[in-house]
């Protein structure tokens, strides 16, 4: 994978309706199909995820089911991914949400550039944070117990 880490999924009803505004902000990348690997065909793995062509999204949840289907019923659908790893992933999320900003102007964020490339992401206070996130970790523990 090369560049920003965000990737997005577009139906071709959404296309239609958007495919040119998408056009305008070549730093949004489609997400790549997962080709299959030679040893997977060595080894007779020809499963769904490994074929040439097929969206692969592990850890996606229901994106990959909810985009097939909406492809499958005409329905407009634009999934917008992004790569993280295991651990903390608020700063994945404002980056996540940046990035669409960026792209739907829905607020102002004083002028900072997110462009993919940068390595810029807002601040968490140029968000308003939700409050479940002050446990992601779990709440706080009586130290005292330790001494």
């Amino acid at each position: 994978m090369i560049g920003a880490q965000q990737r997005y999924l577009i139906t071709p009803k959404m296309e239609t309706k958007v495919g040119e505004l998408l056009k305008e902000h070549p730093e949004w990348k489609r997400l790549e199909n997962r080709n299959i690997s030679p040893a997977s065909t060595q080894l007779g793995n020809t499963s769904q995820s490994s074929t040439p062509g097929c969206l692969y999204i592990p850890g996606g949840g229901i994106a990959k089911m909810l985009y097939e289907n909406c492809v499958t019923e005409d329905v407009p659908l634009l999934v917008v991914l992004t790569f993280c790893s295991e651990g903390d992933n608020i700063p994945d999320a404002i980056r996540l949400t940046s990035y669409l900003n960026e792209w739907l102007n829905v607020i102002d964020l004083k002028g900072t550039s997110t462009a993919p490339d940068s390595g810029q992401v807002q601040t968490p206070t140029d968000w308003k944070i939700p409050t479940s996130w002050r446990l992601t970790f779990g709440s706080s523990f009586d130290q005292t117990i330790y001494h």
